[in-house]
């Protein structure tokens, strides 16, 4: 998945490498599929999503790697289409997008060219301003007579701050802010002689193709400007006294940023800041304080899943184990199998983690030996729910994908192997299979998500062309 949005209705849509456009209702439980089809002229125009933007108007903008840009009508599911013309100065600059930005006009602002592989000629790229009323979009580009142009052409970051400011970040130490009325470029390039001025990171030079460019710009509550570099750390400005801060590989403690990656942003509806980076750490920025506290996952571990638990409590699914973090002191704490102890989590591989009604957190697992694992936090311990073949009550197979309560707070558990309904009090399950035929291990009996909608039904969808099905809890059929 190369990016998600959850839309003004409610709908969430999530954008892949190479499968198109995905749009999830959760009122219905409802996959609907966009995808490229050459014979459809209103399809989308390309199945690897880069970005996708909601603007104030309800339409949907989805970027692609380099089949341009498109605009979605959700009242009529159809795509209009954006694309680089040669010799045509009106059309999109180029047709990899990278970031759709809306300032607080309702103009859309177009970042295209990536400094990575896909980019081949390296400075292809611009930044636009589409005219929403012709279709027709004014760029801007690197001059090298010019330096009051962009420093360089591949955009990937665009922010228009509290203050008015509108800043774009590129590669080639590519820090601006932008005059939007005459088009020019300020240029904040980093000085080694005048480190304290406002640029992006010094370099490391790690990835030397690649690693000299801005990932995000954003704001935070209080009016500081944080830029990320790919492999360059963090820079905070501060628009009032005009002061930086660097955030670079810092010695590994309590306030400290210890990574030198910055790849991603989101602000929580609490306001908390969460930075995601190339190194597989998480950070959490409380603007009202002076710190970034971080959670470094052991080993490079891998983030499945992430849950909010009672009080101030975390907890991480990881391909090395289960993590929970007090985020109160910020404390943390990882969990993985023993063998010598039956009260250990079951497998290192936690896919998929749950809060039911009564706050209890569960977790699914998909390693070696995986299962159903039913959490602890005042002891600590794991009960653990696995399959086993002399048990016909049992867990119906090991790798849990999916987990869900319904209203009657019944818990269901989706497999490789189908769907099981749990008697939480008597640690049993009783199983349901689409295609009872089907016995092969992660074949269509592979439950990959599962909802009870308004109506009471169950919406149980399969992989490998499984599909979507309602389970009749009454007869056990689908």
């Amino acid at each position: 998945m190369e990016c998600i949005l959850a839309d003004k209705s409610g709908n969430i849509w999530a954008g892949t490498y190479g499968n198109g456009l995905d749009k999830f209702d959760p009122k219905t439980g409802i996959f609907t599929h966009y995808k490229h089809n050459e014979s459809d002229p209103s399809s989308i125009s390309g199945d690897t999503i880069t970005c996708i933007l909601q603007d104030q108007e309800g339409m949907l903008w989805i970027g692609t790697s380099m089949q341009g840009l498109n605009r979605l009508d959700p009242t009529t599911g159809k795509f209009t289409h954006y694309r680089h013309r040669e010799n045509d100065i009106t059309s999109l600059s180029f047709d990899q997008v990278r970031v759709i930005y809306e300032d607080k006009k309702g103009v859309i602002w177009i970042g295209c060219g990536g400094p990575f592989f896909e980019n081949q000629r390296g400075k292809d790229g611009g930044l636009n301003r589409l005219d929403k009323k012709t279709g027709k979009f004014t760029s801007w580009k690197h001059n090298e007579n010019d330096t009051h142009s962009l420093i360089d052409n591949r955009v990937r970051a665009i922010l228009e701050d509290s203050h008015g400011n509108f800043w774009v970040g590129t590669a080639g130490d590519g820090l601006h802010t932008m005059n939007r009325v005459t088009g020019t470029f300020e240029r904040h390039t980093y000085d080694p002689a005048q480190p304290e001025k406002l640029s992006r990171p010094p370099l490391r030079r790690f990835i030397t193709y690649a690693d000299d460019h801005i990932t995000f710009i954003t704001e935070d509550a209080n009016g500081y400007i944080w830029i990320g570099a790919y492999e360059n750390g963090l820079t905070r400005y501060d628009p009032v006294t005009k002061k930086i801060s660097r955030y670079n590989a810092q010695t590994n403690g309590a306030g400290n940023f210890t990574d030198s990656t910055s790849w991603c942003t989101y602000t929580s509806r609490d306001g908390v800041m969460w930075i995601g980076t190339w190194e597989n750490t998480l950070y959490r920025l409380d603007p009202s304080h002076q710190n970034i506290n971080h959670t470094l996952l052991d080993n490079h571990a891998q983030v499945f899943a992430l849950l909010e638990g009672p009080g101030q409590a975390l907890y991480l699914g990881t391909d090395s184990g289960f993590m929970a973090v007090d985020k109160k002191n910020n404390s943390s704490r990882f969990f993985r199998n023993n063998p010598k102890d039956s009260s250990s989590i079951s497998d290192n591989t936690v896919f998929t983690l749950y809060k039911d009604r009564k706050n209890r957190i569960w977790t699914g697992n998909i390693g070696f030996a995986g299962g159903l694992n039913l959490y602890n936090p005042e002891k600590q311990k794991f009960t653990s729910y696995r399959h086993n073949p002399k048990d016909s009550n049992s867990l119906v197979f090991d790798a849990v994908f999916r987990i869900y309560e319904d209203q009657q707070s019944n818990l269901w558990i989706g497999t490789v192997m189908g769907i099981d309904k749990m008697n939480v009090d008597k640690g049993t399950f009783t199983h349901y299979r689409v295609f009872p035929e089907d016995t092969v291990v992660g074949g269509k009996n592979f439950v990959i998500s599962i909802l009870e909608d308004r109506r009471k039904n169950l919406w149980v969808g399969n992989v490998n062309q499984g599909g979507l099905h309602i389970l009749d809890r009454a007869t056990g059929s689908f």
